[in-house]
């Protein structure tokens, strides 16, 4: 083999973070990020809209985000002055440039801004955003504390609860709502000690003049059901599902529960293993709607739990007891009351004993054996001889109470589902609202594993907040292009998709003004299925509008 030690130059890029840049383009998001902030069009060669282009591209590549001053690096053998800009050069994706773009990008306001961008998005795709799912989270990041500089940033604080287990680190909360589709319609940083009740408070208020209330549900977890918040739900008119707490309102959970036991629970025939209960109960003067939701998977895993944990945990306290002596029948039977006292009033067991008393010697406060021709005392003991009962009804009250959830709503009860839940939704709808949940926490895993928001690093809060929006950008146009997929009946995600085109790069050549796509056939044609799919037309591979 000959080996020929000479560079051939190329211009090109590759092809996932092509295919996400032009996303950007032709979906309205660059131009609409440019014309929504302030900055002097005439200095700076490089937008805002374009220095967020610029640092996507690299999250598209399956590297995560990449520190400002080596974006540069990134676009090496791009054709810059296509993809950002007839003005635009290499020299011009310098961190100081970027980290400007970042500071203008947050003055517009990321929270507005990034609502716009993804209405604007689904829009254009007719994606739906009648129900939404409301969630938070934090993440830790290895910075120092900064003081709040009265810009309106969210600042990195310590919150004693980190999702990653290290407390010791300073976190930033993150609240984001997503759609029936997966896709991420509102992002918002807090600083790292705010609570969920707050931050799901302030969210709220925040879609109140945002969103159609008389036509949207929020799904959320159990932290949006308390006195305060459901209040407001029901005063602003928007629909709500949620898991009901064990303290909410006078514990109203346990009587749902109690009532699904003594009634009928009904088959969820399109959600298998699932039953429900639908019923009414009045919480803080408002009658409200609640699901029992029942699933036999999670009642056998109970079951096992506690044949298991809590067998084991009293049979545990009996034997010490056992091993223990007395003075006298009733010092036996005060110590064994006290023992099954302690037993959980949600266990099915419980035990009977025997007292047994028998003559030993009484050594006092001697140690080894007594003296010769010493004749030690006798003294009457008594010792405990436990055994362990079952109650299988209780057991299978247990198991079936531990494998139940109970859902609060004010959906109206309808046996057939309306076009919009508003209008009236059947239990069974209720709880396959709450079960697509998920969708949230598929959200944040894209987000920090897979695009590095938890490597957020830079002097300012204020900065740190807008990199969380350009992280939340490339999450919004990964979310449409699987949404997108998903219609068209393509089950991977375009995460995985990513590793596929590691081997095609789109090059350009200057000398014709063309295009040429470097790689597998297969991928190639891949490559055109995606662009058909998200209606973009190829040139913005490597161009911009």
């Amino acid at each position: 083999m000959k080996i020929n030690v000479r560079a051939r130059q190329y211009e090109g890029i590759p092809a996932a973070s092509a295919l996400g840049m032009a996303v950007m383009e032709s979906s309205g998001i660059r131009q609409l990020i440019d014309d929504r902030c302030e900055w002097d069009r005439d200095q700076r060669k490089l937008s805002p809209g374009m220095a967020v282009k610029a640092m996507i591209g690299p999250m598209f590549k399956g590297n995560r985000r990449r520190p400002l001053y080596k974006i540069d690096l990134f676009y090496q053998s791009a054709p810059i002055d296509l993809l950002f800009g007839r003005d635009v050069t290499h020299p011009s994706l310098n961190d100081v440039s970027l980290a400007r773009g970042l500071d203008t990008v947050f003055d517009a306001g990321v929270e507005e801004l990034f609502w716009d961008c993804a209405r604007l998005i689904c829009r254009r795709f007719g994606i739906d955003d009648s129900v939404l799912h409301m969630d938070s989270t934090n993440f830790s990041v290895y910075t120092s504390e900064s003081a709040d500089d009265g810009d309106g940033a969210a600042v990195p604080r310590h919150s004693g609860h980190a999702k990653d287990g290290h407390d010791e680190l300073l976190q930033y909360a993150m609240q984001t709502v997503t759609n029936s589709e997966r896709v991420m319609m509102f992002l918002k940083p807090y600083s790292g000690n705010v609570s969920d009740g707050n931050m799901d408070l302030d969210t709220l208020l925040s879609l109140k003049d945002r969103v159609d209330v008389t036509r949207t549900t929020i799904v959320a977890d159990n932290k949006l059901v308390n006195a305060r918040i459901i209040r407001e739900m029901l005063d602003m008119g928007i629909g709500f599902v949620s898991k009901v707490p064990a303290n909410f309102c006078d514990k109203v959970r346990d009587k749902v529960l109690y009532s699904s036991g003594q009634g009928v629970m009904d088959a969820c025939p399109d959600i298998g293993g699932w039953s429900v209960y639908d019923t009414d109960s009045v919480v803080d003067g408002e009658i409200l709607r609640f699901v029992a939701c029942r699933n036999e998977k999670a009642v056998r895993k109970k079951r096992r739990h506690i044949e298991t944990k809590e067998r084991e945990k009293v049979q545990d306290a009996l034997d010490r007891l056992s091993r223990k002596g007395f003075s006298c029948e009733a010092d036996a039977r005060r110590a064994f009351d006290e023992v099954v006292s302690r037993f959980s009033k949600r266990t099915p067991y419980s035990a009977v004993a025997e007292y047994v008393s028998f003559e030993t010697y009484d050594r006092g406060n001697r140690r080894g054996r007594p003296k010769k021709g010493e004749e030690p005392e006798r003294r009457m003991e008594w010792r405990i001889q436990p055994t362990l009962t079952v109650d299988t009804a209780r057991l299978d009250e247990l198991s079936e109470a531990g494998g139940t959830n109970v859902l609060v709503t004010n959906l109206p009860r309808r046996y057939t589902d309306a076009d919009n839940v508003r209008d009236g939704a059947s239990a069974q709808t209720v709880l396959r609202l709450y079960l697509n949940e998920y969708k949230v926490e598929h959200t944040y895993r894209l987000m920090k594993s897979g695009l590095g928001v938890d490597r957020v690093f830079f002097r300012t809060p204020s900065r740190e907040n807008a990199m969380m929006f350009v992280v939340g950008i490339a999450t919004l146009i990964e979310n449409i292009i699987d949404a997108m997929n998903r219609r068209n009946g393509d089950r991977d995600t375009f995460r995985t998709v990513i590793d596929q085109f590691e081997c095609v790069i789109v090059r350009y050549d200057r000398s014709d003004d063309s295009m040429d796509f470097e790689g597998p056939d297969e991928r190639v044609e891949q490559l055109f299925r995606y662009l058909d799919t998200m209606r973009t037309d190829p040139v913005l591979l490597l161009s911009r509008v």
